[in-house]
């Protein structure tokens, strides 16, 4: 039954990123800042570091195609980068379950990760046009504080599951 919760939360998640990708871009002068929420994302590794790992993977194929089917180009880009994240979780996150800190850092280091994940394929195969300097300061930088702001906002709502867990599944 609790399976159920989560994946209405991940749909929950899915939408507000929906929702939120309104907020971009902020023009300032001559400069467009691209904002990209991670919402599901964000979920996907709190679920992942701090609940079962299947279960992650599994919300990790479905908000992936779904991600890949509303937002992007070429399909198979955000499940591939979703499960390659959520596996990298298990193996290396885990460790650090109780300190916090090194969580939302590492976290946030995923987030840059997927972002040049999509982008290098998308250059890859040529459907865009990567300038480094300009995707660093004008997509990843605003993406990064939009999404630190977002995790500092998740695991306010997550604390009180967080704290009341008993096993964790650290093997």
């Amino acid at each position: 039954m609790k399976s159920i919760y989560y994946v209405l939360i991940g749909l929950l998640m899915f939408y507000l990123d929906t929702l939120l990708t309104f907020l971009s871009p902020i023009t300032i002068g001559h400069f467009s800042f691209i904002l990209v929420p991670h919402l599901s994302f964000l979920f996907l590794m709190i679920i992942a570091i701090y609940k079962n790992t299947s279960t992650a993977l599994i919300l990790g194929v479905l908000l992936g195609i779904m991600q890949d089917l509303y937002f992007g180009q070429v399909y198979g880009v955000y499940l591939f980068g979703y499960i390659v994240s959520i596996l990298i979780a298990d193996k290396f996150l885990k460790v650090f379950f109780r300190d916090h800190t090194m969580l939302y850092g590492m976290i946030l280091l995923g987030v840059i990760f997927l972002e040049i994940f999509v982008m290098v394929i998308y250059s890859l195969l040529g459907l865009i046009d990567l300038n480094m300097f300009g995707f660093l300061v004008f997509r990843i930088l605003p993406t990064l504080i939009l999404n630190s702001l977002l995790l500092i906002f998740m695991y306010f709502i997550f604390n009180r599951f967080i704290n009341q867990l008993s096993t964790i599944d650290t093997k």
